[in-house]
């Protein structure tokens, strides 16, 4: 795009995965339009964004001829290896176990909500693994290891056991994250 005194006038616009260690772009892929209100993410791990093309409307009223037109409405990008949805989301799931064990004392009214979002990351997690094995980008007899693993993290699930939580969980985030495919 351009930036005109301080106005920037987008001529594309997109969804970036950012490192959160240390800020740079991990992944970029062009959208739709660009959004002031709130992405959203799926149950099933997409990426739903509601545009609002202001800038671009305006970009587009005085450079159009130099860009793609303006659509407006709702993108959604879904995830196309749902082996690594339920990696990612086992791996977040741990990290966020480790962090409650480590600040309980100290936050214990937060220990509740942390268990709910472990619990979402979980079930997503569980929700992808059949779709992976349908794609063909896990094995059954894997899927099924996790599939009991995470049943069991699920069922002793408490304020007690995020210490385990998380190692349980770290456990199969590895094994996910050092082969590729598991």
């Amino acid at each position: 795009g351009y930036v005109k005194g301080a106005l920037p006038m987008p001529l594309t616009v997109g969804i970036a995965l950012l490192d959160r260690a240390t800020g740079k772009v991990r992944y970029f892929l062009e959208g739709g339009e660009e959004s002031v209100s709130v992405t959203n993410i799926g149950p099933d791990g997409s990426i739903i964004v509601g545009h609002s093309p202001f800038r671009r409307a305006v970009t587009y009223s005085l450079l159009g001829f130099k860009m793609k037109p303006i659509t407006g409405g709702v993108t959604k990008f879904r995830p196309i290896r749902l082996d690594l949805l339920a990696r990612d989301a086992l791996c977040a799931a741990s990290d966020r176990a480790a962090n409650a064990a480590a600040v309980k004392k100290n936050y214990p009214e937060s220990v509740n909500a942390d268990i709910t979002h472990i619990t979402i990351l979980l079930n997503q997690a569980l929700n992808a693994l059949p779709i992976a094995v349908r794609d063909d980008d896990m094995t059954r007899s894997n899927a099924e290891k996790i599939n009991i693993a995470l049943t069991s993290v699920l069922d002793n699930l408490g304020p007690d056991t995020l210490t385990d939580t998380a190692q349980a969980l770290n456990n199969i985030c590895s094994v996910l994250d050092s082969s590729g495919k598991p």
